[in-house]
């Protein structure tokens, strides 16, 4: 899929969606470590939307 960096800019809502979508689809299904260390990295994204959210 595509790669994001977790100290970058924030995430948009429609970015958010589509980490959200990734995230599901890994966890549906038996993850390699690669794919886990992916979900990870999608997990500390969708949180930090999820807390700018918050914060606004």
């Amino acid at each position: 899929m595509f790669e994001k960096e977790t100290d970058a800019a924030p995430v948009s809502e429609t970015e958010y969606r589509q980490l959200v979508a990734e995230f599901d689809l890994l966890w549906n299904r038996a993850t390699t470590p690669q794919e886990q260390s992916r979900m990870e990295n999608l997990i500390k994204l969708i949180d930090a939307f999820e807390n700018g959210l918050r914060q606004n």
